[in-house]
């Protein structure tokens, strides 16, 4: 079964679920919602998740079409992409962090997200779900998602949690600058933190761009939809007759 340019692989963020996308999929067309809790590559590494993703599409004999990834799901998305730059038409990255230059920030980082692991292994989740959603990252964000303890299995959340940390993510700015396909990277006006690192990113291919939504902070495809699917669609156009 042979796909269009216009599949996107969508990729979400850490406690995104499938049908995080269906609000979406009337505006962009087909939309292949990957499960990030259900599919097992048994790794422990990002590099390793890119790697095993690329084989658990290339296996399905389906053309991959577009890789979309929001947050964390833009950050394994990068590293997709990175294992394999031919193997994908072109990327839509969604308010991801590209990595951290310090070495003591990642190691600051690890213990902050080892924190967080232990705390979605065993803390009431309610509170839990408060205390996530007030972080820094997500304030400036006018959407939150309901999202239900019956969704997951505690476990998963902790794994992926501390195999996905940014503080295990090399600085990946070099890498997406020889990326050879088109790139489309988004963030949130409102989103200042995620909007000054896209500011700094350079790209290779001449239709890559950087796009910033009004009205949008961190959860930009949920806050803005309409808008996102404007600037994803005219992306789509461009390289289409390029």
């Amino acid at each position: 079964m042979m796909m269009n340019a216009k599949t996107f692989w969508a990729l979400p963020g850490f406690l995104g679920l499938p049908q995080d996308w269906d609000c979406l999929s009337a505006s962009l067309g087909k939309i292949r919602a990957v499960d990030l809790y259900h599919i097992d590559f048994s790794c422990k590494k990002l590099k390793e998740w890119g790697k095993g993703f690329n084989a658990w599409i290339a296996a399905q004999q389906m053309d991959p079409g577009i890789l979309m990834g929001y947050s964390l799901g833009g950050r394994l998305a990068l590293h997709a992409l990175i294992d394999d730059p031919f193997q994908w038409k072109a990327a839509v990255i969604i308010s991801a962090h590209p990595g951290l230059q310090n070495p003591d920030d990642r190691i600051e980082r690890l213990k902050r997200d080892a924190s967080w692991a232990y705390r979605f292994g065993t803390e009431e989740w309610s509170s839990l779900m408060d205390e996530w959603n007030n972080q820094e990252a997500f304030v400036s964000s006018s959407f939150q998602f309901d999202r239900k303890e019956s969704d997951y299995e505690r476990q998963q959340l902790v794994d992926m949690m501390m195999m996905a940390s940014l503080g295990q993510q090399e600085d990946l700015s070099q890498s997406i600058a020889e990326l050879s396909m088109p790139i489309l990277w988004i963030t949130g006006v409102r989103d200042s933190r995620y909007k000054e690192m896209a500011r700094q990113l350079t790209f290779s291919h001449p239709d890559s761009r950087w796009v910033e939504i009004e009205g949008a902070g961190h959860r930009v495809p949920w806050e803005a939809p309409q808008e996102f699917a404007r600037v994803v669609n005219e992306f789509l156009r461009q390289i289409e007759t390029a």
